[in-house]
């Protein structure tokens, strides 16, 4: 996938899940899921935040998402998306 591609793609991720992120925690972790890795660091930072957003209606899932793939995701993406878990899983994630 080219740069210009993943760009255009975390944008329009970004504005999708700005609408129904909160509601739709299972969906939104499913976009992001492939872009967990992702090189380029508007594109983690979209999926951070979006990961972040399903926080605030469904924790446990958007915990168990990062937890599950905290080995294969970037430490900066993991910061993002972390930051509204309750410290308990802050700190499970970090351990």
């Amino acid at each position: 996938m080219s740069r210009a591609h993943r760009i255009s793609l975390a944008g329009g991720m970004a504005r999708a899940i700005n609408q129904k992120g909160r509601s739709m925690a299972e969906a939104t972790l499913k976009v992001c899921e492939p872009l967990l890795n992702d090189p380029e660091p508007t594109v983690r930072k979209a999926v951070g935040w979006a990961t972040r957003e399903t926080c605030k209606n469904d924790e446990q899932a958007a915990f168990e998402f990062l937890k599950e793939r905290r080995a294969k995701a970037h430490p900066t993406l993991l910061r993002e998306a972390s930051e509204k878990l309750a410290p308990v899983h802050v700190r499970e994630l970090e351990s």
